[in-house]
């Protein structure tokens, strides 16, 4: 008896149930992202093909991907890229894996730059300075 074909969809289903299995805190989220990157599908893509066929070895893949991050290796890791404030950042083992509460520490920042040099609290064509302290 022929195998089954495999789809985006069964496939995303089947790795999202396997995150979950594990703990992860937002496993459909994962699952989309790891199953984009492999893929190389935006979002909008991935969702408008669930019927596509999905290749053995790329299933294997992505199944040996959901087992390394079930041993907490992050998921920027296994990607190989993660996004902060807008900009993709190649990540491996050695590289800290930036947070979101980093994010909006960048965010904010950048807005109380932006509001001291929009009221004249800085002066103009001067250094910025700012402390990085302890942040990684």
């Amino acid at each position: 008896m022929a195998e089954p074909l495999l789809t985006v969809r069964l496939l995303r289903l089947e790795l999202t149930r396997a995150l979950g299995r594990v703990g992860v805190p937002d496993p459909a989220g994962e699952a989309r992202q790891m199953l984009c990157h492999t893929l190389g599908l935006n979002e909008t893509q991935l969702f408008a093909a669930p019927e596509q066929p999905v290749e053995a070895k790329t299933a294997a893949g992505l199944r040996q991907m959901v087992e390394e991050h079930a041993r907490h290796v992050p998921l920027g890791y296994l990607l190989g890229t993660v996004w902060f404030s807008g900009l993709a950042f190649m990540v491996g083992p050695g590289v800290l894996v930036p947070r979101p509460d980093s994010e909006v520490l960048v965010e904010t920042a950048c807005c109380i730059v932006h509001e001291h040099l929009k009221n004249g609290r800085h002066t103009q064509g001067g250094p910025v300075h700012l402390l990085d302290t302890c942040t990684g």
